[in-house]
């Protein structure tokens, strides 16, 4: 019994591998993540996080916007790198209805430079703007260039946006990561 047990599940696992989308694949390349706990929030006041999952979204009754800074540190890029992406894991169930973003999730991946040469770089951007989800969702930049850390600093800039506190919907980050590909 345990031996077929066993078998079914190797079965599914090595299924599992053989089915995996390209989100997926992106994902299972990740060399550098942060739970929204290991951010920081500009507005700790509106926050609630869930230290159990290690999630960040809107406390009750609160409202507005939240700006979330995710500190880079050092991360080795696989040798098989060609692309960089970024991407973020998410809910924001009901955040875009009738046609009107009531819950939003923005995010951004920024440099800045070590030196005084330059004050920095918006890399690349992605979101939910006019975007209806529900449940657990992996959302995934387009291609982005290769980091140097001997030349600058890295982070990722997520914001949280909830118009009312009657919203339906709450943006909860669970996550973002950076991942490589052959591609």
């Amino acid at each position: 019994m345990k031996s077929r047990i066993f078998v079914g599940l190797a079965t599914a696992i090595i299924s599992g591998v053989f089915l995996c989308t390209a989100t997926q694949a992106q994902v299972n390349n990740a060399f550098w993540s942060s739970i929204a706990a290991g951010c920081v929030a500009d507005r700790p006041d509106l926050a609630a996080v869930d230290g159990n999952h290690g999630t960040m979204s809107f406390a009750a009754n609160k409202s507005g916007v939240i700006k979330l800074t995710c500190p880079v540190t050092f991360a080795v890029q696989p040798a098989f790198a060609n692309i960089l992406t970024f991407g973020l894991t998410f809910y924001n169930d009901h955040g875009f209805q009738s046609n009107v973003n009531h819950c939003s999730i923005q995010a951004a991946f920024l440099r800045s430079n070590l030196n005084n040469v330059e004050g920095g770089l918006d890399i690349v951007d992605l979101g939910t703007t006019g975007k209806a989800f529900t449940g657990r969702q992996v959302m995934v930049s387009r291609e982005a260039p290769m980091m140097d850390f001997a030349a600058s600093y890295y982070w990722i800039f997520v914001q949280l946006s909830r118009d009312a506190v009657s919203a339906t919907c709450n943006p909860l980050l669970v996550g973002t990561f950076l991942a490589a590909s052959m591609e």
